[in-house]
Formats: C-alpha cells, structure tokens, sequence
C-alpha cells in the first residue's frame, strides 16, 4: 500500500491511496483540517473493505 499525491492545474493536489496500481481511493485536498481528517477516514474504512475483500477471495479461491 502507498500514497500518492499528484499535482494538478492551479493549486489542485489529488491524494491516491494505491494497492498494488490498484487505486483505492482518490480526492482532490483541500487546506482545510477537517476536510483532510474526514478523508483520511473514509480511505481507511475503504482501505479495511478492499483488504477483506481479497481476503474473501482467497477463501473462495482455496475452496475450489
């Protein structure tokens, strides 16, 4: 797992939350704190889904 942040026109950043090159999650930041606490959130909930969700697939592919 990595983070990228990329820069866009004007004073535009895009944070990437990638797994592999699987991008997980994505927003556009903004210089507010609460803003960026909220985001930082909801990529960990996305996150945690993502990784159970491999997990889930790794079963069902053992049971076969």
């Amino acid at each position: 797992m990595h983070v990228r942040e990329q820069f866009n026109l004007g004073r535009n950043t895009k944070i990437q939350v990638l797994v592999n090159q699987d991008v997980v999650y994505q927003f556009f930041a903004q210089p507010k704190q609460d803003y960026l606490k909220g985001m930082a959130e909801n990529a960990l909930r996305r996150l945690s889904g993502y990784l159970q969700q491999i997990e889930r697939n790794k079963e069902t592919i053992q049971k076969f």
